[in-house]
């Protein structure tokens, strides 16, 4: 969502959610195509906005 790249635990896996590109909410599908890896704090941000919606508001928050 906000394009860095994800953080690594302390034993070196990576730390994600998975977010739904088209929200369920509106009418997204629980297929792989439908599915990115995400940071848990972008994640939650986006809740049911769309993924343009998402990253417009991640991007005035790195600019702040």
């Amino acid at each position: 969502i906000c394009d860095d790249p994800l953080d690594k635990g302390d034993d070196g896996l990576l730390i994600y959610d998975i977010d739904h590109i088209h929200p369920l909410a509106r009418g997204g599908a629980n297929w792989p195509s439908n599915l990115m890896p995400a940071h848990p704090t972008c994640n939650g941000m986006k809740q049911a906005k769309t993924l343009q919606e998402a990253r417009e508001i991640a991007q005035e928050r790195k600019k702040a």
